[in-house]
């Protein structure tokens, strides 16, 4: 991010949602504004065993309209993250291995 911001100094979440791991760990997606009005989606996993937060992953990149970001884990712990553009007229994905 050329800007030097990061997600801590920008505007509060205004979608979030979280995903458990068979392991105990979890995954928090979120969608957040840029001071430039941007909105990008987040992802952070909470590692029980460390009790710590991973550093924030920008899922995508940054966009006028991320929006309505959604995430499922399947039995093998792996995360899919899906969003779409503010005119939902295209749809994006990530998945971790």
């Amino acid at each position: 991010m050329s800007n030097g911001a990061t997600p801590s100094t920008w505007a509060h979440p205004d979608v979030s949602r979280v995903a458990s791991l068979p392991n105990g760990d979890f995954w928090a997606i979120w969608k957040q504004q840029t001071p430039t009005f941007d909105a990008v989606v987040y992802a952070s996993r909470y590692r029980v065993n460390s009790n710590q937060w991973d550093a924030p992953e920008l899922l995508g990149g940054v966009s006028l309209g991320n929006s309505k970001p959604e995430i499922a884990v399947d039995g093998l712990g792996r995360a899919t993250v899906v969003w779409a553009d503010a005119n939902d007229e295209h749809i994006y994905f990530t998945r971790n291995e």
